[in-house]
């Protein structure tokens, strides 16, 4: 969802958004998954995604990869080609540092790095590894990377509440918000069941990933709504934190509507909020045809703002 809001942008954010839109247009695809805890497989599922995107014919190498990897997690990388990072010694501690160089030698359409809130030591081209990663996108580089949610820099209070420290490397959120696309990884596929109404999560990316660049192009804000459900599984629970999890890094302002009248509670939002436009999921189960949906009286009702439908499967 994304509207105007009542505060207008100064220059200082009016121009980082405008630096944001022709940064996008200029480089690269970033595709970031985000782990919503540590080994939920992250890494594998960016690993299977560079080796599809080679089985589809596009030239991938992977440029950073953890030192010690599980077996499944192996089997998959001896089938991508590998540019191995360098090592550096820097106060006692050992870095593992994304060659640039030779990926920018060997120039691949698409790069496979892992760790992306890695520090590099003092004295390297950039001191982060993300800062990495941006020079990849500037250079035409599709990268495919993976972080966990805890290290994402305006999450570290909510870090340091629920774990008692913050964590010493991160990234910038505004970072994530320029990803083209973000998929979250909290579970493995089979426990991933969408709660009713809710969209799955490769449609809950395509949705935040059309709001926020609509958001940019239009210097508006992006909102994210969801219902408030009862009686949720754990498993729904589970899902559902990932997914408000996943709205919060990509840059939205999170609201949550009261159960009842979901159409009235989103038009009043929308009409507070000065909305002019909604991206919202769908379910593709059949229904009889003289049956009107949700959806249609939010279409028919929506005189002030466009509506964007986002189909996907949903229960029966």
């Amino acid at each position: 969802m994304t509207g105007e809001t009542e505060r207008r942008p100064n220059a200082e954010e009016l121009l980082r958004r405008l630096q944001a839109v022709e940064r996008r247009e200029r480089s690269g695809p970033l595709k970031v998954f985000l782990g919503y805890a540590s080994r939920v497989g992250k890494s594998q599922r960016m690993l299977h995604e560079g080796l599809r995107r080679k089985q589809r014919g596009q030239d991938v190498v992977v440029a950073a990869i953890q030192e010690v990897v599980p077996p499944d997690v192996a089997e998959i990388l001896q089938k991508l080609e590998v540019i191995p990072t360098v090592r550096w010694m820097h106060g006692g501690r050992a870095y593992e540092v994304i060659d640039l160089p030779a990926v920018f030698r060997r120039h691949p359409s698409v790069c496979v790095i892992d760790g992306l809130a890695y520090d590099n030591p003092p004295g390297s081209r950039n001191l982060k590894r993300w800062q990495d990663v941006n020079e990849l996108l500037d250079r035409g580089i599709s990268v495919i990377t993976a972080v966990n949610l805890q290290h994402i820099e305006e999450q570290q209070p909510a870090v340091e509440r629920i774990t008692g420290k913050r964590a010493t490397q991160c990234i910038p959120q505004a970072f994530l918000a320029e990803a083209d696309e973000i998929e979250v990884v909290d579970a493995p596929p089979e426990e991933l069941h969408p709660a009713p109404g809710e969209p799955e999560p490769r449609r809950l990316g395509e949705l935040l990933r059309s709001g926020r660049r609509n958001a940019l192009r239009f210097h508006g804000a992006l909102l994210a709504a969801h219902v408030e459900q009862g009686n949720l599984s754990p498993a729904d629970q589970k899902l559902l934190a990932a997914q408000l999890d996943s709205a919060r890094a990509a840059g939205a302002e999170l609201h949550t509507l009261k159960a009842g009248d979901f159409v009235e509670a989103l038009l009043e939002l929308a009409r507070e909020q000065r909305v002019t436009q909604v991206f919202i999921g769908h379910s593709l189960r059949q229904r009889h045809r003289f049956v009107r949906t949700a959806v249609d009286r939010l279409i028919d009702a929506a005189d002030s703002f466009d509506v964007r439908v986002f189909p996907h499967k949903g229960a029966a």
